[in-house]
C-alpha cells in the first residue's frame, strides 16, 4: 500500500516588529498523510485538533489535493484516504490550518512521484493561500525573514543561537485571524514606521550577534501589537512584566492569542509572572518550553 506521511512546524509570524517579515518555525507539528483506500474517491479522518476542522474546511482539503493533481497532470487511484493529525492548536496564533495545507501539498506531491524543492512548495501555496509567504518558516526551517519583491519572494534564513529560549504562552481560548486583521490601521504615522525600522533591524542585530541585552527593546512594536491586544485578556500587565527582564522579548504569536518569549535562562521568574496574570484573569493557559525547527516541512 501506498502511503505519504508529512509533518509540518508551526510558524510564528509577525514577531515582534516584523509584520509581515519575521517568521520562527518551532518544535509543534502537524502531521498529513495520503494513503490508498479500498473504497473510491477520497476520505478523510481527522485527529486530535483537526477534529475542530468544519465541513466547509474539510471539503476545501479535498478540492486543493483534487486540484493540485488535475494540474500536474496525476492520474489518482480509485481511492485515497488523507489523514489529518493536527497537534498544533488551531486559532492560536501558531497557524495550524497553514501548515495543514503546507504538509497536504507536500504529500500530495509526493504521492504523484513529484519532487518539489521547498521554493517550489512555496510557490504552489501561494497558489492555493494567497499572500501568505509569512509562513515561509515552516517550508524552510529556523528563523526566517521573507519580502515580496518584484522577482517573487526573498528568502533570508538566519541562524538562530541556541543561547536565545523559546516559550510559548498558549491561552485557552481562541481569536480568528481575520478579526484580528480587522483591528489593523489602514495609516500609519512616519513616527511609528520609523519606530519599527529601527526596532526591527535592532532585533535582527540582536539574534544575529548574540547580544540579548536590548531584546526586550527590540521587540517592541507599534504598527501591529498595540491593536491587537485589545482582545486579549491581561495584555496591558503582561505588557508592563515583560519590561522587568532586559533579556527577554515578548511577542504576540501572528493573529492569534498566544505569546512568543525569547528569553535568556535568567528570566524563568518574569515568565511565571506572566503566566500568573492570566490566571489571575481565571484563563487556563498551557506553557510550553520549544526550540527552533531548522528543518521546516519534511517526510517522515
Amino acid at each position: 500500500m501506498k502511503r505519504i506521511r508529512v509533518q509540518v512546524p508551526a510558524t510564528i509570524t509577525n514577531v515582534g516588529p516584523g509584520l509581515n517579515t519575521i517568521g520562527i518555525a518551532v518544535k509543534y507539528y502537524n502531521y498529513i498523510t495520503i494513503e490508498d483506500a479500498s473504497e473510491p474517491g477520497v476520505a478523510i479522518a481527522n485527529l486530535n485538533e483537526a477534529e475542530k476542522l468544519s465541513a466547509v474546511e474539510v471539503n476545501h482539503f479535498k478540492k486543493i489535493v483534487c486540484d493540485f493533481w488535475s494540474k500536474i497532470p496525476f492520474e489518482p487511484p480509485t481511492g485515497i484516504k488523507i489523514i489529518n493529525d493536527f497537534r498544533i492548536p488551531l486559532n492560536r496564533g501558531l497557524n495550524s490550518m497553514a501548515a495543514g495545507v503546507m504538509g497536504l501539498l507536500l504529500a500530495a506531491s509526493q504521492y504523484a512521484e513529484l519532487e518539489l524543492k521547498p521554493d517550489e512548495i512555496l510557490n504552489v501555496f501561494e497558489h492555493y493561500q494567497i499572500g501568505h509567504h509569512n509562513f515561509c518558516a515552516s517550508i524552510f526551517g529556523g528563523f526566517v525573514i521573507a519580502v515580496k519583491a518584484d522577482r517573487g519572494i526573498v528568502v533570508h534564513k538566519i541562524p538562530f543561537d541556541s543561547e536565545l529560549n523559546i516559550t510559548l504562552i498558549i491561552p485557552d481560548y481562541e481569536v480568528s485571524g481575520s478579526k484580528m486583521q480587522q483591528l489593523l490601521p489602514k495609516n500609519v504615522s512616519m513616527e511609528d514606521a520609523v519606530f519599527n525600522v529601527g526596532r526591527t533591524a535592532l532585533f535582527v542585530a540582536s539574534v544575529c550577534s548574540g547580544n540579548f541585552k536590548a531584546l526586550n527593546v527590540s521587540m517592541e512594536d507599534k504598527l501591529h501589537q498595540p491593536y491587537r491586544r485589545r482582545l486579549l485578556p491581561a495584555a496591558d500587565a503582561i505588557s508592563l512584566i515583560s519590561k522587568t527582564c532586559d533579556s527577554m522579548g515578548v511577542s504576540l504569536c501572528g493573529d492569534g492569542a498566544s505569546l512568543l518569549i525569547l528569553h535568556k535562562n535568567n528570566c524563568e521568574a518574569t515568565i511565571k509572572k506572566i503566566k500568573n496574570a492570566y490566571l489571575r484573569h481565571k484563563i487556563p493557559v498551557e506553557l510550553i518550553h520549544s526550540e527552533i525547527d531548522e528543518m521546516g516541512i519534511s517526510l517522515i
